[in-house]
């Protein structure tokens, strides 16, 4: 069952990574120690926006360092899956998809905003083909 979760979780990942690409988004892997690619991130979005942004990970992340203070071990594949379920919030409440990106937005400064808009501009560019030239025949 464990690695049922582990194939959905890397097929779930890599349906993300296309789904983005086909936006024009440009991806880069990340690799663990060893090498191995774990998942992906956007180029042009910055390493401080992705850990502002990663909250979850970091609730998951300072649970495994608890275990590993308490037992003096890295937890199991097993152990990692009750530790992401023992810290997720369980009084998750609904909020709108216009509060949810209200909430995020506030948490960027200006430049941050901008940045993002650029990325967001070359993807649709790229995705429509467009390479900012003008082209005979085009227009």
């Amino acid at each position: 069952m464990f690695r049922a979760i582990r194939y959905a979780g890397k097929f779930y990942q890599n349906e993300l990574a296309l789904q983005c690409r086909k936006l024009g988004y440009q991806i880069q892997p990340v690799r663990n120690e060893k090498g191995t690619i774990e998942g992906f991130e956007l180029k042009g979005v910055s390493s401080e926006i992705q850990e502002r942004f990663s909250k979850r990970r970091a609730e998951v992340e300072a649970g495994i360092e608890r275990f590993l203070k308490e037992r003096g071990r890295q937890p199991t594949v097993s152990e990692i899956h009750t530790i992401t379920r023992d810290t997720r919030n369980v009084k998750l409440r609904e909020i709108s998809t216009p509060e949810v990106r209200s909430r995020q937005r506030a948490q960027l400064s200006e430049a941050e905003l901008l940045s993002l808009e650029g990325v967001k501009k070359t993807a649709l560019a790229d995705a429509h083909g467009d390479t900012g030239w003008d082209q005979p025949g085009k227009r």
